[in-house]
């Protein structure tokens, strides 16, 4: 996004350094000479330094040349600022999804909570059971695979919310945050 928004700077110079090229110009300017004396003659003011007023102007002959640089300048101003407005909108477009997605996993490791809470209730009672009659202990290990399946999948979760949370924060500073009501 930094480098973006560097290129989208040095393309409205360069417009501008353009635009300048198509102006004229008047130069004024004072030189000063060093004048050695000559020997073979006898001149006045011979070895005398001397000041020259300087007056020039320049006219940009080629218009079309001229005309057809700056918009090339200016064009390559354009395509930096969509540049910069698609790398923003494919962020806040990133960022949408990572919160819908962590809207998503938070209900769900919600849900994982309730059944994990649901599940070992019921190995408890199994549990009970088997502890007072022995019987039933294929339903004792169905149950226990259940709350292990629901723990497991609940750490699973729990680490993709950590890590979309994370993402979240990785995303550039300078970019302007969509609202969702998460």
């Amino acid at each position: 996004l930094l480098a973006a928004r560097s290129r989208q700077l040095v393309a409205r110079q360069a417009a501008q350094v353009s635009q300048a090229r198509v102006r004229p110009k008047l130069n004024v300017g004072l030189d000063y000479i060093f004048i050695g004396a000559r020997t073979d003659a006898a001149l006045a003011n011979n070895g005398q330094n001397a000041w020259l007023p300087t007056l020039g102007l320049q006219l940009p002959l080629w218009q079309q040349a001229n005309r057809a640089k700056t918009q090339q300048a200016q064009m390559a101003v354009q395509l930096q600022e969509q540049a910069l407005q698609a790398q923003t909108l494919a962020l806040q477009v990133q960022q949408s999804q990572l919160r819908a997605q962590l809207k998503g996993l938070a209900s769900t490791y919600q849900l994982d909570a309730e059944q994990l809470q649901k599940a070992q209730q019921i190995f408890d009672l199994l549990l009970t059971e088997y502890a007072q009659t022995g019987q039933d202990l294929e339903a004792l290990l169905q149950a226990a695979r259940q709350v292990l399946h629901y723990q497991s999948h609940l750490v699973q979760t729990q680490a993709q919310l950590h890590t979309l949370a994370i993402m979240l924060r990785l995303l550039p500073q300078g970019m302007p945050m969509v609202s969702s009501g998460f």
